[in-house]
């Protein structure tokens, strides 16, 4: 791909614990990364019967973690990795990278929530529709295909990923594990919840970072549902929310109290959206990206592919979530490309 680059180039990690039991047979380990660009920690977590099963939460990735955190929860708890169960919360590769050697070892089952396929369809209607085929730039193409899921898992993989409907619960180690659809991250990210100990493993869905959801598809309402899901995981109150990327919560207030910093952070973007629909309307998702990131150095266009279509992706969720909200209106022109503009 041109001018574009391994995010995982020169990242480097360090275990800064490993197998801490921090609920009776829930396990977690953490690792601090350096140099990359999207994170600088990952946590994993396992909940074990010890001799008889084990349910991984995600799986990580080799730069970042190794195998040693999936190896500890089975071997050192002499669970038969016929018996190794593991759920995805979601397809980015910090996550789920080390599934195959899961696979490999013989792990007997694979979860996931509602999986959104790939087709070559759906990326030339996001190229399109976003205005980026008719600014010229197609070089975020293949970056698109990975954003979206391209290849991601072998055919032998794909196989055996179940998509688990929503409600439906893994019962381990005296824990009833709900599946609850939490998109935001990516339109598939799901959590598990438990009710009675009122408990979540939240995946990315809770992540302290920059706010921005990369929505791919119109359709999906990404921002709208993310903010939806915030408000009810807001109303559940609960007492422990275990993450992937920072250190748990373990009170219903620092739980409400992050989720209230989560939409503080979107209202600054969103009202600089809401400006530039009126300065510029009508005006595509690219067109608009160009003025949302002027402040780069060498703005939208010298950013490199894997994060230019990240910028991209973005202002569509801003723009539909207007657009749900009637304080924009989209139309679509002879080629296909959305415009927007303001409605008040």
């Amino acid at each position: 791909m041109t001018n574009s680059i391994n995010p995982y180039e020169g990242a480097s990690s360090y275990n800064r614990f490993l197998m801490q039991e921090d609920l009776p047979g829930v396990f977690h380990s953490s690792y601090a990364i350096e140099n990359f660009y999207f994170t600088d920690r990952l946590d994993l977590f396992a909940v074990v019967e010890p001799g008889r099963r084990a349910l991984l939460i995600d799986t990580g990735h080799p730069v970042m973690c190794g195998t040693e955190p999936i190896d500890r929860a089975v071997e050192d708890n002499d669970v038969p990795w016929e018996n190794v169960e593991v759920f995805l919360t979601h397809f980015h590769d910090d996550h789920d990278e080390n599934l195959q050697y899961v696979l490999d070892r013989g792990a007997g089952a694979f979860y996931s929530g509602p999986a959104v396929p790939w087709t070559e369809a759906s990326r030339e209607a996001f190229l399109r529709q976003t205005g980026a085929l008719r600014a010229g730039d197609r070089a975020i193409s293949d970056w698109a295909d990975i954003l979206m899921g391209r290849d991601h898992f072998t055919p032998a993989l794909e196989e055996r990923v179940r998509q688990l409907p929503e409600g439906e619960a893994l019962s381990i180690a005296g824990y009833d594990l709900e599946v609850l659809y939490t998109p935001g991250h990516t339109v598939e990210h799901a959590s598990l919840l438990e009710r009675k100990h009122s408990f979540l493993f939240a995946g990315d869905h809770l992540l302290d970072s920059a706010p921005g959801l990369m929505q791919f598809d119109a359709s999906s309402r990404l921002l709208e549902r993310f903010f939806e899901s915030l408000h009810d995981i807001r109303a559940m109150r609960l007492r422990t929310a275990f993450m992937s990327h920072r250190d748990s919560f373990t009170s219903a207030d620092e739980v409400n109290a992050f989720i209230d910093s989560v939409f503080a952070k979107y209202e600054k973007p969103l009202d600089r959206v809401r400006g530039l629909v009126r300065e510029l309307g009508p005006v595509s998702v690219y067109e608009l990206a160009r003025s949302f990131y002027a402040y780069l150095p060498q703005g939208l266009a010298g950013e490199p592919e894997n994060r230019r279509v990240r910028r991209v992706a973005i202002p569509f969720a801003y723009l539909e979530y207007l657009v749900e909200h009637g304080e924009a209106e989209r139309h679509e022109d002879g080629d296909g490309c959305f415009l927007y503009e303001a409605t008040r």
